[in-house]
């Protein structure tokens, strides 16, 4: 068969004899001069828009462009954020009515999860601790560290960010303040008493803090939520 790369439309006559007879056959075809080439399958984390823009050369404008995700889409190159793996397909056609079709993959990777909690403030001399997952996903916090067990002293906003191995991201952030008050309790020396009998036992809290009191167990107490109850055990 002859090539061509013309725009142009072409005849093509098929002559063969069977049985003493001649038969003849006559047919059309149209030679589009364009072609369109679409871009690799690709990637994208959940969430990430990805726009997508084939290539075209040759043909004759008018153009006319078709996407299967929209009759909105008819552009060339369309943005999307697509939220599972998806086939793209494109239809042109020029004004000569040659159409050229192509497609691409685009395939959805998730992201990683990752909370740091609510803001929440802490007590003088104490810290707070974040244990993160650590499967599969590397860590990045705000102090340049990497580590998915933290402990954090200081006041501050501190933001972490997870990468898993699709290379996605997330990140989360949290505010932790420090208390200004502090105090100091002292629940006394140990003491022993005859069976039966009772003592009183703790003291009261010192320093600029508001305090409240919880003893454990609470059994044998006058009361648990003071600060000096009077304790009456049956053992020690």
């Amino acid at each position: 068969f002859p090539s061509h790369d013309t725009l142009s439309e072409y005849v093509i006559r098929v002559r063969y004899t069977f049985a003493g007879t001649t038969y003849t056959y006559f047919d059309t075809v149209n030679v589009c001069n364009f072609r369109l080439t679409m871009v690799k399958d690709t990637t994208v984390c959940i969430g990430s828009p990805i726009t997508l823009q084939p290539q075209r050369t040759g043909g004759s404008a008018p153009f006319r462009y078709q996407w299967n995700s929209g009759s909105a889409d008819t552009n060339l190159t369309i943005t999307k954020t697509p939220i599972v793996n998806t086939k793209y397909i494109i239809s042109v056609r020029d004004s000569s009515n040659c159409e050229q079709i192509d497609s691409v993959v685009v395939r959805v990777n998730r992201r990683p999860f990752v909370d740091l909690g609510i803001n929440r403030t802490f007590c003088f001399n104490d810290s707070v601790r974040f244990q993160l997952n650590p499967y599969k996903t590397t860590y990045l916090w705000s102090d340049s560290s990497t580590a998915s067990l933290k402990f954090i002293s200081n006041p501050g906003t501190y933001w972490v960010r997870a990468t898993n191995t699709f290379g996605c991201s997330s990140s989360d952030t949290v505010v932790l303040t420090r208390t200004t008050a502090n105090f100091a309790i002292n629940a006394g020396l140990d003491k022993d008493i005859c069976i039966r009998d009772s003592v009183q036992i703790g003291a009261n809290a010192s320093g600029s803090a508001t305090v409240s009191y919880l003893w454990s167990p609470a059994t044998g107490l006058s009361a648990s939520n003071i600060s000096m109850p009077k304790a009456s055990p049956r053992v020690s």
